[in-house]
């Protein structure tokens, strides 16, 4: 090929400037005609799995944490032997434990339906996506600094949300 190529007289910097001619030069980008909906189903993909994996850990700390609890609770029972400051430090334990089941459920609700409104190209969903990358996005950099790896995947996510629903070529297509 580069025989043919020097053979048609392409030789030099002069004849470098026509870019039309030249062999070597990228593709011209090809518009998919999809406006970008793949990436916006993309981001309502990882809101489904996210959102479902959220959402059953919100589920298994309640009925587990909150079981567990209330098994030693009952374990000690009216004992004398026990202390009554150890029964309110099981209490206490038994709501945050609660509190936190709650807040991730909700949270995993939160970006089911996130997740559903993206989908459908929906205004509020992309809203709701954005704030919720925010969040994880902040909540990703707090786990990097007590060196959790899982602040990667929260950060990877907020910032594959935030540079699909706030590019304007996307805002577009949502109503």
């Amino acid at each position: 090929m580069a025989k043919r190529w020097l053979a048609k007289g392409y030789q030099g910097q002069a004849h470098m400037a026509n870019f039309d001619n030249d062999p070597f030069r990228s593709p011209e980008p090809q518009q998919s005609g999809d406006n970008g909906r793949g990436l916006v189903m993309a981001v309502a993909v990882i809101n489904y799995v996210f959102g479902g994996m959220c959402l059953a850990c919100g589920v298994c700390t309640g009925v587990l944490g909150g079981g567990a609890m209330s098994f030693v609770l009952a374990e000690m029972g009216n004992s004398p032997q026990i202390d009554p400051e150890a029964k309110v430090g099981i209490g206490i334990a038994s709501a945050v434990i609660l509190a936190i089941a709650g807040v991730t459920s909700l949270v995993g609700l939160l970006t089911l339906i996130a997740g559903f409104g993206v989908q459908k190209f929906r205004e509020w969903g992309r809203i709701l996506t954005i704030v919720l990358a925010v969040i994880s996005a902040l909540l990703g950099i707090l786990s990097l600094l007590s060196l959790s790896p899982v602040g990667l995947v929260q950060i990877g996510y907020a910032v594959f949300a935030l540079v699909v629903l706030l590019n304007p070529n996307y805002i577009r297509e949502f109503k």
